[in-house]
């Protein structure tokens, strides 16, 4: 995995610390293993910022150059103060971030 916007990655996790939150490392977590589900087609996750706040970007490259999946790692929250730009139907009200292709 590699981090193309180290200083929104780092606001990002800086956040999840802050509000005592486990669902952005979940998140990246997922992503790293993504990395090694196919030994056939190996690639690196590419880590970058995102328009909305606590979000980021992210995108699969292939050894050869090739772009695979590409999404975002965005945070959701109830609160009206927070411009996160999405909506979620679970019917959860938690601030929490989730992948979303």
């Amino acid at each position: 995995m590699k981090i193309t916007n180290k200083e929104k990655f780092l606001e990002a996790r800086e956040f999840a610390a802050s509000i005592h939150d486990n669902t952005l490392q979940d998140c990246l977590d997922r992503l790293s293993r993504w990395e090694y589900n196919d030994p056939d087609h190996p690639k690196t996750i590419y880590i970058g910022g995102d328009f909305a706040e606590h979000s980021l970007s992210f995108r699969e490259v292939y050894e050869d150059g090739r772009t695979g999946v590409c999404g975002g790692i965005i945070f959701h929250s109830a609160s009206a103060d927070q411009n996160n730009y999405s909506v979620s139907l679970s019917g959860r009200n938690d601030a929490r971030w989730e992948i979303h292709t």
